[in-house]
């Protein structure tokens, strides 16, 4: 019982990280991510 519970509590688990994944826009997320590691702030000050 505790086996059947544990597999149905972690299929949940993965069925909603699905769902957030679904709404993040990974290709602008890294994009930007890029971008920031080009251009610190701390150069531009300067």
């Amino acid at each position: 019982l505790d086996a059947e519970y544990a597999r149905k509590l972690h299929e949940e688990i993965n069925k909603d990280h699905e769902e957030i994944n679904k709404d993040i826009d990974w290709d602008v997320a890294i994009g930007h991510a890029k971008q920031k590691t080009k251009n610190p702030q701390y150069i531009k000050r300067y």
